[in-house]
């Protein structure tokens, strides 16, 4: 389950850069997207799985909302809509194994938190947070709650060095 880093930057001043995965069917717009968070500034990790690009790599030809697949560690690129609607059922079937990756990107993540607070009570939180992933349904959740915890993660460390940091002193 090794991450390929993908750098995007925007094509032009006005333009958007993301990475969508798609994870099912959707009644408006055929396929389900969920927009993947950065791993970094312009950073992004792709996995196996079917995914639609928006930005631009230096020295390649432009993703413009580009459906692709990554498999083998390889991209196949310029597939068309119509390809993709034939490929929702491999898409569908594919979700325990998306599930599974992104509870195992959140792992990472609360490990980080954990390892950069080392405090016992902390330490305690980060471990029923991982239990609590077991809850989650589908990967839009995981992806989702993804997003949000890279969003949160340096004030989350920011706040708990600073409380466990005065409730050790008043020890």
């Amino acid at each position: 389950m090794e991450a390929k880093h993908i750098q995007l930057v925007a094509a032009g001043p006005d333009e958007k850069v993301w990475i969508a995965e798609i994870t099912d069917e959707d009644e408006t717009f055929k396929l389900k997207r969920d927009f993947l968070p950065e791993q970094e500034s312009g950073i992004w990790d792709i996995y196996p799985g079917w995914y639609q690009i928006q930005g631009l790599v230096p020295g390649l030809e432009p993703f413009q909302k580009e459906y692709v697949k990554v498999e083998h560690g390889e991209m196949t690129r310029f597939l068309n809509f119509r390809w993709m609607l034939q490929e929702l059922p491999k898409i569908k079937a594919y979700e325990p194994q998306r599930l599974e990756r992104v509870k195992h990107q959140l792992h990472l993540e609360l490990d980080e938190i954990k390892a950069a607070v080392p405090f016992e009570p902390v330490a305690e939180e980060i471990e029923r947070q991982k239990e609590d992933l077991d809850f989650l349904e589908n990967s839009s959740q995981a992806i989702a709650g993804l997003g949000m915890l890279r969003q949160r993660k340096a004030s989350m460390i920011k706040q708990y060095t600073e409380y466990f940091q005065d409730w050790e002193e008043q020890w």
